[in-house]
């Protein structure tokens, strides 16, 4: 699984393993951007899931993102819209999102 926690100052992305111990960690700088926040935050969201998932031959089944406030499908109040998180994310692992059932 792929975790992401986005705050204000930084953003923490780690792999997690079936058992549900962390394989890898890495904190950064959350990017601040003044208008362009939000595209940067999901830029560097897909740059964090692309990086750990090179590292690893782990297929990974699912991803959860911590915002620090709700996070609204058009992107509201700086916050990456809903659809361009889940497009980072399938971009950073070449598969195709699938709904849950």
């Amino acid at each position: 699984m792929l975790a992401f926690d986005v705050g204000a100052t930084d953003l923490k992305a780690a792999l997690v393993d079936d058992a549900g111990s962390i394989r890898d960690i890495v904190w950064v700088p959350t990017p601040i951007d003044g208008d362009f926040t939000a595209g940067a935050v999901v830029t560097r969201i897909g740059e964090l899931a692309r990086d750990l998932l090179e590292a690893t031959a782990t297929f990974t089944a699912a991803t959860g993102v911590c915002l620090p406030r709700p996070c609204h499908p058009a992107g509201l109040s700086g916050l990456p819209p809903l659809d361009d998180v889940i497009s980072a994310l399938t971009a950073a692992s070449n598969r195709e999102p699938t709904s849950p059932e």
